[in-house]
């Protein structure tokens, strides 16, 4: 059921489904799914509605200069996409967006969405909160990005983590991804901070020895 799917995302947070209901009634929507390995958009597309994820798995993601592919973030339904470029002189998708996974998109056109959140300020205050949260982690994303080299990159990721003992759940290949880089090289900065002793790399298990000598590395 549609209502349901919407009440687990952030933006229908606090709105019981009678009320997400009766808020769909006169709203211009369309569902439609998606196969795995698609692209759902490019990055410069034209944003004219909002996109709900309503299932499946998708990669944001752009090329650097070099061809590499960076990985910015994956997005797991229910949750609104590029929420933030909805509004705006540049509402375009800032990057290519691919289905990891089959699934379905709700999109709701723009003239839609406004008149909703002028009708519920529940949905308003939920949508402010996202826009708010996007922001947060572009800047975060921004200062990762910023690190010229991958043992920098990787000190800062795993700083973030604030644990001694961190649990992995990406691979080295996704994790290069992520980073912008390729695997040999990530595995070469990973070989090097545990020859150092700063760390220890068990597979997807790592143990920060020396996180005082991750910080230096930050400020290489």
């Amino acid at each position: 059921m549609l209502e349901n799917t919407l009440q687990k995302t952030a933006l229908f947070k606090n709105i019981p489904e009678t009320e997400i209901t009766d808020l769909l009634k006169n709203t211009r929507y369309k569902v439609s799914k998606f196969t795995k390995e698609s692209l759902i958009a490019h990055a410069g597309d034209e944003i004219n509605d909002m996109f709900i994820l309503l299932e499946g798995t998708l990669e944001g993601a752009m090329l650097d200069f070099s061809g590499n592919k960076l990985k910015i973030e994956q997005l797991q339904g229910p949750m609104l996409i590029a929420a933030a470029f909805v509004y705006g002189k540049k509402n375009r998708f800032p990057v290519n967006l691919l289905a990891k996974s089959d699934g379905s998109m709700l999109r709701i056109e723009k003239k839609s969405f406004t008149k909703l959140l002028l009708m519920e300020s529940q949905l308003l205050i939920n949508y402010m909160n996202i826009i708010s949260n996007k922001a947060q982690f572009l800047t975060e994303k921004i200062t990762f990005l910023s690190f010229k080299t991958i043992r920098q990159k990787l000190a800062f990721f795993l700083l973030k983590q604030n644990q001694e003992v961190i649990e992995i759940k990406e691979s080295q290949s996704a994790l290069a991804e992520l980073f912008g880089v390729t695997r040999p090289s990530l595995a070469r900065s990973i070989g090097e901070l545990t020859n150092m002793g700063i760390l220890t790399w068990d597979r997807k298990k790592v143990t920060i020895h020396q996180p005082s000598e991750l910080q230096n590395i930050l400020m290489e």
